[in-house]
């Protein structure tokens, strides 16, 4: 029995059968320019479509978008450890689709293109030692990713400059392809999977992704060294990405208790105006100033705390900037502060200048758009929390569940290194069997290493 691909459904997770069945118009077309779309049916890809409330939360996108990050990170800890390679992130040229409506097309895998230096390593161990000097391993790669036959290894072996004959296997490649394994590979595509759902579940993978791909990077590097085995760096990876995620409900709870505070007090700051607007002059009284500015410097430390950066809750400036603009915020503060220092008289007069500013009226859309952005960012981090959970369960056995081999007697058991090894090389990019157009775009060159 072949090794269990990464990738495959070894647990109770299941693609709906609509994943492979979209049509072409429930996606935009690619966008940026240097991206390609990969059609729904060559990637591990949830798309939505149109009769979905794009407005909500997809927990099956979440999900699923779960377990192939904490995959993909324990396959790209086992490269950087059994090839004994540098690997680090390539720019993502595909993406598993293109959201439509309001949705985002969040990646899955924090490195959705792996490169590494395996090729380039292989290449100068031949040149200064030569082909015989090369570890099993090694010899396995090099062999397979060109498809030598003995002929041709004959030759690498007797070469006494092995240049020549590696730049005439080297020419059949693009530069993406000597930089990377696993470029133009079925491994690549599902790499590149993506999850629509609305843009506060990108938001907070974005927030994620800035602080676990560089931890993911130092752990490559523990894996390439020797220092951590793949699967206690792949656990070291989820407990961080837990630890985020609690920081980021804590926030988002925290932002979202303020944020209706904030519009409840503005309401009550605008009633206050609307009743102090429809008396006399000479009826309103220093109790009807005494409200108003305490409700005003309420709200003044409310806007304080929404603009305070709260890690893992959605940054408020910019809807706080146009909320405010037809408030008049400095001259609420100013009343605030100099409440006490002037008269009744005094005060009025700047109170009746800032009366007819304080509307919330054209605000009222705006609120509800941007509540539901800190729900569903709040929503999809307590789902992304109870599934790594879940999975992180699993990771002790990770060996077992991807590269497990069967004996004799039907019985799985734990693969060794080499026949890890054997499972990564052949995933591997092959030219001999990539015969199609090369994915390499403007990047495609046929430069020596």
């Amino acid at each position: 029995m072949q090794p269990t691909h990464p990738f495959s459904k070894t647990v109770p997770y299941t693609f709906r059968t609509s994943t492979c069945e979209q049509e072409p118009i429930h996606s935009a077309p690619a966008s940026p320019r240097y991206r390609r779309e990969l059609s729904p049916n060559r990637t591990p890809t949830l798309t939505r479509s149109p009769m979905h409330d794009c407005q909500q939360i997809d927990p099956e996108n979440t999900k699923v978008k779960i377990i192939q990050r904490v995959w993909s990170t324990y396959f790209r800890m086992q490269v950087a450890s059994v090839f004994s390679c540098h690997t680090w992130r390539g720019t993502t040229r595909f993406n598993g689709s293109v959201a439509h409506c309001d949705c985002q097309a969040a990646h899955s895998s924090l490195v959705p293109t792996l490169y590494d230096d395996k090729l380039r390593r292989v290449t100068s161990s031949i040149v200064e030692d030569g082909f015989d000097a090369l570890s099993p391993i090694s010899e396995k790669y090099i062999c397979h990713r060109f498809d030598l036959d003995t002929p041709q290894k004959e030759i690498l072996s007797c070469a006494e400059s092995p240049g020549r004959p590696l730049q005439q296997l080297f020419q059949h490649l693009s530069l993406r392809q000597k930089n990377g394994s696993f470029v133009d590979t079925e491994m690549e595509k599902a790499r590149n999977a993506t999850f629509q759902n609305p843009p506060g579940s990108n938001q907070l993978d974005s927030h994620l992704e800035h602080y676990l791909r560089r931890l993911e990077d130092e752990l490559a590097e523990a894996c390439k060294e020797q220092k951590k085995s793949p699967i206690l760096c792949t656990q070291e990876l989820v407990v961080k990405h837990i630890d985020l995620l609690e920081e980021a409900i804590r926030s988002c709870t925290t932002r979202l208790a303020e944020f209706d505070q904030f519009i409840q007090t503005h309401m009550e700051l605008n009633g206050i105006k609307e009743t102090i607007a429809s008396l006399e002059p000479d009826t309103i009284t220093q109790e009807h100033c005494q409200e108003f500015i305490e409700k005003a410097g309420l709200y003044i430390s409310l806007r304080d705390k929404l603009m305070k950066h709260l890690s893992g809750a959605p940054h408020l400036n910019d809807f706080l900037n146009f909320f405010l603009a037809k408030t008049p915020f400095h001259t609420l503060r100013g009343i605030s502060k100099d409440f006490r220092n002037v008269s009744q008289a005094d005060f009025l007069i700047k109170l009746v200048k800032v009366l007819p500013l304080i509307q919330l009226t054209p605000f009222v859309k705006d609120v509800s758009a941007k509540r539901r952005d800190i729900q569903n960012r709040l929503e999809e981090a307590q789902i992304q929390l109870e599934e790594i959970r879940n999975v992180q369960v699993s990771i002790p056995s990770f060996d077992w569940l991807f590269f497990g081999v069967v004996d004799g007697d039907g019985n799985r058991r734990n693969p060794t290194k080499d026949e890890i090894a054997d499972a990564l090389i052949e995933e591997t990019h092959t030219i001999a069997r990539k015969t199609q157009k090369k994915l390499s775009y403007s990047e495609d060159s046929t430069e020596n290493l």
